[in-house]
């Protein structure tokens, strides 16, 4: 058994066989995925370059250092969260429209009441203003919702995750607040064509309308 559970920089290995007691219970002639080689004190560089040297003739085996081999496993973590994170970009685009599609859909089917509000005073200016703030209140609930689900999977993911290597979770409180802001950003984006559209409603064909 070894005290350090992730003491190669990456994969979680808690114990170790020598060759022979491998060869012993498992058998075959399975290569080597991972082989740990400890050097002496003083002698890293030197134990490294004998062992790149003894494998000059295959090019597919890499030599790392236990803070290199877990650099390269923290990078394939972070390949994945790019990809997450495109995702998530694709998202909002998606939802960017989802809210034009509402807010347009509100615009026509509250067509007398907007006539109304016209009448009573309301100008082209607040009426834009209004449907602008409705959609920053629709994007902020969605994207405060989101973030709190995404904190809630993140943590359920680590915790079935933390025998594989993945025990700490990491919450970028910025970025977060940037998600956010982005939704509340993206809310006004969405209202500028249901905005005009409401503005320019014709007041007597509005109040109208049936």
């Amino acid at each position: 058994m070894h005290a350090d559970a992730f003491f190669t920089g990456g994969l979680p290995v808690r114990f170790l066989l020598s060759a022979a007691h491998f060869d012993a219970l498992v058998g075959g002639t399975g290569q080597e995925f991972l082989v740990l080689v400890k050097a002496s004190a003083g002698r890293a560089d030197e134990v490294r370059e004998a062992a790149e040297a003894a494998l000059a003739d295959f090019p597919n085996v890499e030599v790392f250092s236990r803070d290199e081999y877990r650099r390269q496993a923290e990078r394939s973590i972070d390949v994945f969260l790019a990809v997450m994170l495109a995702l998530l970009l694709l998202a909002v685009v998606i939802a960017v429209l989802g809210i034009v599609n509402t807010l347009v859909l509100s615009v026509v089917e509250r067509t007398r009441e907007l006539g109304l509000l016209r009448v009573v005073g309301m100008s082209r200016r607040q009426t834009r203003a209004m449907v602008r703030a409705e959609a920053v209140v629709v994007a902020l609930m969605g994207g405060v919702l989101g973030v709190a689900i995404g904190l809630l999977w993140a943590w359920a993911m680590t915790e079935a995750l933390r025998d594989q290597g993945i025990s700490v979770m990491d919450v970028p409180v910025l970025q977060l607040l940037g998600f956010v802001a982005l939704s509340a950003v993206s809310g006004v984006a969405a209202a500028v064509f249901p905005a005009r559209r409401a503005a320019r409603l014709d007041v007597l064909e509005a109040i109208a309308e049936e």
